[in-house]
């Protein structure tokens, strides 16, 4: 009887430890993949993101929030997993749909991709009620608590700010992006990195992975012992979501913390917006010609100034862009109309070159580019009188907030883009330059089209929405991927995919460590999403007024972005300016850009080290001296892991070394050693690093500072014949240096396919094959060299 009122007992017990334990599973959601699980507790509203690898939650308690309603007070949780399929991949999607009574259901969508790192987050709400509602904020992350009971040794963040805001352009603005080691709230995204060794380094990125009608927040509030994450939408109109319907939008966040490395971890990022937001970015491999800057500002003179270009020769190393600047600031002006009379009217379109067709005719006839410029929805009063119901609110006499100074409110208000009568006339005014041949726009003062009280035709339209819609009828009416359209300055990157490049600073002729640093610190972003531009740049505006400066300007400019905008009128440029200018023709297609590599070393104002990997044995390094007044050392570890500023080399290799500007063979390091260097006040130095082989190698050339990455088109050893040959883009009349480091071989003979070459001995480790062609050319050469002694029997 004892025996059988025990096993009744333990049967019980049993059955009690069985329904607790399915308890528990009910109240928790998984989605996982090999690398990373999330478990969303569906009893409290909050979820963890766990590292698979380390065991560990990285993220924990996060909720849902949509304007002032929050997960965690929601009374029940479902979720479905379904299989997903997109641009980034194959994985599964995890959606919660948080309900309440009375309340719009809060939607969250969880995406997992398989073998990728990061976590896909997306946020839309159910409406309910018999009432529209007003969304302005969306967080598919608030307050989820990171890395807890951490202690954060050599902790950094790089905010991901984007443009160049201004104070006195937007108030309350003036961004420009930094390293911080504290708390950090700022738009698009952010990377937190800590640990004093590689074994405990911890590197976290997350921000805006799409764009469409939302700008993105991220923040990242540091305590002592974990980290506050945060990541959200937001709008200052906000989305209208009609009665009894669903909206989630394609307005996802990115969250990875499997890399250490913080240059590869902010790179990943930038490659998957890239993806996502299906983003065909088109590069400025040529420089452009501002003709506001020039202070002549009309299509005669801009023909002119392309005509001294071709003169000089310098159409022979890339094309060049010249952009006509059509701004004015009267009460009436040209704004709005966007046509040929009144660009003809107000003194920019000038004989023989009064119309759009015949200005872009003769600039396309002569290897340019044509550019316009439109100033954003600023009006025109004679415009806005004639068509009030174009503008915001129907109303031309009305000025809308958000705009700054009253010297940038011209006009009786702004227009309307979602007035059908006004898109349909920008469209033809942008078909209008098509069909004449202009491939590029820029748009002055954009913070005219974000207006944050709203006063569209369309009441569904966003201030983001609309912002990004200006920049979309440019992009869709110029050619779309094979248009140029820039922005000159915002902090969002909500038009990501419809710019071609972005502007970093407020008018300027100069360069300045100030805006090297924190264009440098956005590397990750440029020719992959956007083309960084750092205005004007005018070689007699140089603070070291000297040829250093001048290099200074065109090399970093080169390095730190993506366009290079000339501001000074080219019919004084000399001989020297011509040829400096030239080494950095043309700018690089390929989406890639040098890692400011001392970003982190908070001793110096500005990043002195800039390493741009080729491939593995092929590095370009640049040093930079932001002292215009007295020399500098700077050095870097060739050694040493990048995330703490080192090349990251193969300790058992020689590396040869070679300085492009001074032409000099600096020499030949082991991997395990320190590269130091002198530098002259206010210089930049360019040096192709190569580790050597066991034959005679390229190691630069004197073509391009990136020395032989874009004009060596081919280059190879054959054992047998004893050769190196390879095919190089010569230009005309140029005499082209190809460095060779001879590897203990003696040069016997050399061939070319046209022009004239000769071998130059420069010591006993280098040499210089000098080609000559009396036209631009992609030219075979081929050296044979004698046996080398040590494989001689």
């Amino acid at each position: 009887m004892k025996n059988k009122q025990f096993y009744l007992i333990l049967v019980a017990v049993i059955i009690t430890i069985i329904t607790a334990y399915n308890t528990l599973e009910t109240k928790t959601s998984i989605i996982e993949n090999n690398l990373i699980k999330v478990v969303f507790n569906t009893d409290e509203g909050h979820y963890d993101i766990i590292d698979k690898a380390k065991d560990k939650r990285i993220v924990e308690k996060a909720y849902v929030e949509v304007n002032h309603f929050i997960s965690t007070t929601y009374t029940t949780h479902k979720t479905t997993l379904k299989a997903l399929k997109d641009e980034l991949g194959e994985g599964q999607k995890l959606t919660v749909t948080s309900s309440r009574k009375d309340y719009p259901d809060l939607i969250l969508e969880i995406s997992l991709y398989n073998n990728k790192s990061y976590v896909v987050l997306n946020t839309g709400v159910v409406n309910h009620s018999d009432q529209k509602i007003r969304i302005n904020k969306m967080s598919p992350l608030q307050k989820g608590v990171a890395y807890n009971k951490t202690k954060f040794e050599s902790y950094f963040a790089i905010d991901g700010y984007s443009g160049g805001s201004l104070g006195w352009e937007w108030p309350g603005h003036g961004h420009t992006t930094a390293v911080h080691t504290q708390s950090l709230s700022c738009e698009n995204n952010l990377m937190l990195t800590f640990g004093e060794t590689i074994e405990e380094k911890n590197t976290l990125v997350m921000g805006g992975l799409t764009y469409k009608e939302f700008a993105k927040k991220a923040e990242a509030i540091k305590y002592v012992d974990h980290i506050s994450l945060s990541l959200w939408c937001q709008d200052g109109v906000g989305k209208v979501v009609d009665t009894h319907s669903t909206y989630i939008p394609n307005e996802k966040f990115y969250l990875d913390f499997n890399l250490k490395n913080p240059f590869e971890a902010l790179e990943k990022y930038a490659n998957t917006v890239k993806v996502a937001q299906q983003v065909k970015l088109n590069h400025y491999t040529f420089p452009t010609l501002c003709l506001w800057y020039t202070h002549t500002n009309n299509t005669n003179d801009g023909v002119k100034q392309l005509d001294t270009a071709v003169e000089k020769g310098l159409l022979n190393y890339a094309s060049m862009g010249i952009r006509i600047v059509p701004d004015n600031y009267k009460e009436n002006n040209i704004n709005g109309w966007f046509d040929d009379e009144h660009w003809q009217k107000y003194g920019f379109y000038t004989a023989p070159y009064e119309t759009s067709e015949k200005f872009a005719k003769a600039i396309i006839d002569r290897g340019g580019i044509p550019f316009q410029y439109f100033q954003s929805t600023k009006t025109s009063t004679d415009y806005s009188e004639k068509y009030p119901e174009q503008c915001l609110f129907n109303d031309g006499s009305k000025k809308t907030g958000n705009l700054g100074p009253d010297w940038n409110i011209i006009g009786n208000g702004n227009y309307d883009l979602t007035d059908k009568d006004f898109e349909k006339h920008i469209k033809s005014s942008y078909a209008h330059l098509k069909k004449a041949g202009f491939q590029g726009l820029m748009v002055d003062y954009p913070h005219l089209s974000w207006h944050e009280d709203g006063g569209f035709d369309d009441e569904y339209t966003t201030t983001a929405g609309f912002h990004r819609k200006y920049f979309e009828l440019a992009y869709n009416g110029l050619g779309k991927e094979n248009s140029y359209v820039h922005e000159r300055m915002r902090d969002s990157d909500v038009t990501l995919g419809v710019v071609s490049s972005k502007r970093t600073e407020g008018d300027t002729w100069s360069i300045t460590p100030s805006m090297i640093k924190h264009t440098a610190l956005r590397w990750y972003k440029n020719r992959v999403l956007v083309n960084w531009d750092m205005d004007a740049k005018d070689y007699t505006k140089v603070k070291t007024k000297n040829r250093d400066g001048i290099r200074t300007m065109f090399t970093m400019t080169y390095v730190a972005s993506g366009r290079l905008l000339l501001g000074h009128s080219l019919y004084e440029m000399p001989d020297s300016v011509v040829y400096d200018l030239s080494r950095t023709l043309p700018y690089q297609s390929i989406p890639q850009t040098a890692r400011p590599l001392d970003a982190f070393d908070l001793q110096k104002f500005c990043p002195q080290v800039y390493d741009y990997k080729v491939d593995k044995d092929w590095h370009q390094l640049t040093f930079f001296n932001d002292n215009p007044r007295r020399p500098t050392t700077i050095s870097v570890d060739f050694l040493q892991n990048a995330s703490f500023s080192g090349l990251d080399l193969e300790e058992e290799k020689q590396y040869y070394i070679y300085d492009f500007w001074n032409d000099q063979y600096i020499g030949k390091q082991k991997g395990d050693s320190e590269l130091k260097q002198v530098l002259r006040p206010g210089e930049s130095r360019m040096m192709s690093i190569h580790a050597e082989e066991d034959h005679p190698q390229f190691i630069s050339t004197n073509r391009h500072i990136m020395q032989g990455m874009l004009d060596v088109k081919a280059c190879a050893w054959n054992a047998n014949e004893n050769s190196l040959s390879g095919i190089s883009a010569v230009v005309a009349n140029d005499p082209y240096e190809l460095v060779i480091a001879k590897n203990s071989h003696k040069g016997l003979a050399i061939e070319v396919s046209e022009g004239t070459a000769k071998w130059v001995d420069i010591n006993k480790e280098i040499a210089k094959v000098v080609i000559n062609s009396p036209s631009n050319a992609e030219i075979k050469w081929k050296v044979k060299f004698h046996e080398n002694p040590r494989n001689m029997k």
